[in-house]
């Protein structure tokens, strides 16, 4: 489990959270587009390095993870300088607040609607709420202790044999 005072737990996150997102094109674009390679951009942040670790250790993991050799290569950019993470960024910002209209009984935001409309662009909105939270928590600790080992090893987590359920 991810306690919450642990300090690297922010790190953990966030390599599982790649995990996921490249399992989610894995199963969606690339099932769709079979000669497809991807090359990951995200946003400068002090995860940097934890990310560029997590992706070389997925990508290169074909045993467990089928589409490796499909991803090619992770990039941190600024969205100053770089046009589709300023589309990512007002992609994210409408489904954070799709996300949040579910709690205040909103309807859907009318630039979100006109988005969708345009029939350009899909997608779908996932949470982690606790129960989620839970789950992954569940999933990592049933994990093979090399894989897991090695998402620790990203998250700059040292492995202590005696606590390694413990993160």
């Amino acid at each position: 489990m991810f306690p919450s005072q642990n300090p690297a737990r922010g790190l953990l996150l966030n390599v599982l959270l790649l995990h996921y997102i490249m399992i989610g094109i894995a199963d969606g674009s690339l099932k769709n587009n079979r000669d497809a390679i991807i090359s990951l951009i995200h946003d400068r942040s002090e995860y940097d390095s934890v990310l560029l670790d997590a992706f070389n250790i997925l990508a290169k993991d074909e045993n467990s993870f089928a589409a490796a050799k499909r991803f090619c290569s992770i990039a941190p950019m600024s969205w100053e300088q770089c046009i589709p993470l300023q589309q990512a960024d007002l992609l994210a910002y409408e489904n954070y607040k799709e996300s949040r209209r579910s709690v205040s009984l909103r309807d859907r935001r009318k630039s979100l609607d006109w988005i969708l409309e345009r029939g350009q662009l899909g997608g779908f909105l996932k949470g982690f709420n606790d129960e989620a939270l839970t789950d992954v928590g569940k999933w990592f600790d049933a994990l093979d202790a090399r894989i897991r080992a090695s998402f620790l090893r990203a998250a700059r987590i040292p492995i202590n044999p005696r606590k390694s359920k413990e993160i």
